[in-house]
């Protein structure tokens, strides 16, 4: 096996891309790398071949720093995110080796001050772990990714009664579904409204960044609105790879329509007939969080009435050099409190 080591694009994009198909790995692909590019953050890509140059393994990070030179000591991060992909169970201890002993020198070299892993797939064994001796301290987050099983034969019957009653009331309600991929325009100013309903302008996406995902990966996204009339109720953007789906952004202005459960029932059905397996809903509480009840217990309740598959999730954050994470985060408070 031979390692080789590419910024901000695989040495084979294509290869990259087909092993990331047959592992069903959206989160690994180089789609959304553009958009990242946002956040100035540089996609590194680590990948092993075999003897003939064939892509047999590989995991993609992402490295952030400060544009100031000065800075950029004190806060150089790496994030991991996803599975690696690979092409053989049977290597795959070989591979996690290889991948891991490349990381280490990779985290030294360039004086990483934080690394952090998290898998989405329900399988944190193939993320890449530091070992201790690489590390100053651990911070381990649990969640659950919520995931829609579109194979079921009818999915009306498996949804909770709540979620029935309230997609009946919007049929009554001749709420109407359209589906399109170019009106971005849309649904910004939407996200907007959403979370200015809920008191949380803060934790709105950047609209200029969800533009840029938008343009870049145009082909893969999905945008669907729920209306009552001209009203605007609900709407949510999606991104489509392989046989699943993933919801990114969206949400439902409050309303006694039940638009917010039309919205994803028609959604998935039509999912469902085009032949795709799987919604991927987001994230979803594994319990009740006295101060985020909004999402523990509304969000989380919401998803569950779609009958949804929780798939166990962690994010491994690990701590290599506290001094200057410490210094920055000191620096951080100075500026906001200017």
């Amino acid at each position: 096996m031979k390692f080789e080591q590419s910024y901000d694009k695989p040495i084979n994009e294509i290869a990259w891309n087909n092993l990331c198909l047959v592992c069903d790995n959206f989160v690994q692909t180089t789609n959304n790398d553009k958009a990242q590019n946002f956040y100035k953050q540089q996609a590194i890509y680590f990948q092993i071949f075999d003897d003939s140059s064939k892509l047999i393994a590989g995991s993609k990070f992402y490295l952030s720093q400060n544009k100031r030179k000065i800075l950029r000591h004190l806060n150089k991060d790496l994030l991991q995110f996803g599975e690696f992909i690979f092409d053989s169970t049977d290597k795959i201890e070989s591979y996690r080796t290889l991948l891991l002993e490349n990381l280490a020198q990779f985290l030294k070299k360039e004086k990483i001050v934080k690394y952090s892993c998290g898998n989405f797939y329900g399988n944190p064994s193939l993320l890449l772990k530091l070992e201790p001796k690489h590390f100053s301290k651990k911070i381990v987050n649990e969640f659950n990714i919520a995931r829609v099983d579109l194979r079921t034969a009818e999915l009306l019957p498996s949804f909770n009664r709540n979620t029935r009653r309230n997609i009946k009331k919007a049929e009554e309600n001749e709420l109407k579904n359209t589906f399109e991929n170019n009106n971005i325009e849309d649904f910004r100013p939407f996200l907007i409204e959403i979370y200015s309903q809920q008191g949380n302008l803060e934790g709105c996406p950047n609209l200029d960044y969800v533009r840029q995902m938008h343009n870049n990966i145009l082909d893969q996204i999905g945008l669907t609105f729920c209306n009552k009339k001209k009203q605007l109720l609900s709407a949510v953007l999606c991104i489509n790879y392989g046989k699943s789906v993933y919801s990114v952004f969206g949400g439902t202005l409050k309303n006694d329509f039940g638009s917010g459960q039309f919205m994803y029932y028609k959604l998935m059905q039509r999912l469902q007939n085009e032949g795709f397996e799987y919604y991927y809903f987001g994230q979803i509480a594994k319990e009740d969080d006295s101060e985020n009840k909004k999402f523990s217990v509304g969000i989380s309740t919401f998803k569950r009435g779609f009958n949804c598959e929780e798939i166990a999730a962690e994010k491994n954050t690990f701590i290599l050099k506290p001094i200057y994470l410490s210094i920055w985060n000191f620096l951080v408070k100075i500026l906001v409190r200017n």
